[in-house]
């Protein structure tokens, strides 16, 4: 029997032990129920936990919980085995901070879904969509980790409306379609071998590659013969070194057009193992120096375009897929992104105009069917 009287305070409580599979005995006491039935029905509920595997016992502070997730499974700063590259190390970081300020010493167990909703819901308030979904995506993953540790049965995070303020929305300029090929162009033609700046945005451009990972890449990643890349790691330029990947999906294997591999080969007496080292500036190319290669393309070719930077060169390697007629799922595999669904949310813009497109297509198509 493991329901009893305290006849001092009238009230029920549970007394309850179990071994764990280590043979390691464990105790837990509940106290303070009105009658039996009240106690009686939450020591089976507890019967039914343990049975589970759920740990009854540990019920730690959300935040804590969070933060040693993260230096678990992503890294610490400075670490030497972080799974994932420092600028997401970082982004996980930030994220503890916005869940301590917030839920402070709450303990995971008492967090309910509406709990988290009102957090969505006040968070939301002062911060974009792509914050949002950044946040709801990291805590996400982190509470289906609580739940396979047995700390709880339910993810509270499931099933919740996504809160934003739509004021706050990055602006991403895109360029026209007929613009891509005319910047391609033009950093063909000024390209000079000493200087890798322009090499490095062609190849984002026609890759769709990160900054860090073309800054990452080393003569053995670069396959002449079959005209494929490797991407296996990342340029941390804080650090002046070599790291991972965003995240295990970044890393991949990527085709280039043979025209760009030649391209990349007169940068070979640079350096002998950095692709994109300036022989000139005795480094690697960095945003600032990226930047203004682009800017300086985009203004002698009239271009207007004053948001436009290196980064924004993925939207424009989706954009020339989806022309091509290129799969999602290519196209994520290509991005190094896990899921078409994280292309799709990334780069919207690009599928609702090639959705449009599509429809006029199939629309036209059915038309003249009917007339016939």
């Amino acid at each position: 029997m493991s329901v009893y009287k305290d006849n001092k305070s009238k009230t029920w409580y549970i007394k309850r032990s179990w071994y764990d599979v280590n043979g390691k005995r464990h105790y837990i006491t509940r106290r303070g129920f009105k009658n039996k039935r009240e106690a009686e029905k939450k020591d089976n509920k507890l019967a039914v936990q343990v049975s589970d595997g759920v740990n009854v016992t540990e019920n730690p502070i959300f935040a804590d919980y969070y933060d040693n997730w993260v230096k678990t499974y992503k890294g610490t700063p400075n670490g030497q085995s972080n799974s994932v590259a420092p600028n997401t190390l970082t982004e996980y970081i930030l994220q503890g901070k916005r869940i301590r300020n917030y839920f402070g010493a709450t303990k995971i167990k008492s967090i309910k879904r509406t709990t988290y909703q009102q957090f969505i819901n006040d968070f939301g308030k002062d911060h974009a969509k792509t914050t949002m979904r950044k946040l709801h995506n990291i805590i996400k993953a982190c509470i289906r980790s609580a739940i396979n540790d047995g700390i709880i049965t339910r993810n509270f995070t499931d099933d919740i409306s996504l809160a934003y303020n739509q004021d706050k929305a990055y602006k991403v300029t895109y360029l026209q379609d007929k613009d891509i090929p005319r910047l391609y162009k033009y950093l063909y033609d000024h390209r000079k071998p000493q200087y890798s700046s322009s090499y490095m945005l062609m190849l984002m451009l026609l890759t769709g590659l990160r900054e860090s990972e073309v800054a990452g890449l080393t003569w053995d990643n670069i396959n002449l013969k079959s005209n494929l890349i490797t991407v296996e790691k990342s340029w941390v330029y804080t650090q002046k070194d070599y790291g991972p990947t965003k995240n295990g999906s970044s890393q991949r294997i990527v085709s280039v057009p043979s025209k760009m591999m030649d391209c990349i080969q007169e940068l070979k007496n640079n350096h002998k193992t950095k692709v994109f080292w300036s022989k000139t500036h005795r480094c690697l190319p960095g945003s600032k120096g990226l930047t203004e290669c682009l800017r300086t393309a985009l203004k002698n070719l009239g271009i207007s375009a004053d948001d436009f930077h290196p980064h924004s060169l993925r939207h424009s390697q989706v954009a020339l897929l989806l022309q091509a007629d290129i799969s999602t799922y290519d196209i994520a595999q290509r991005l190094g992104h896990a899921t078409t669904k994280t292309t799709e949310e990334t780069y919207a813009y690009e599928f609702e105009k090639h959705r449009e497109l599509v429809n006029k297509k199939i629309n036209d198509v059915l038309s003249k069917k009917i007339e016939d």
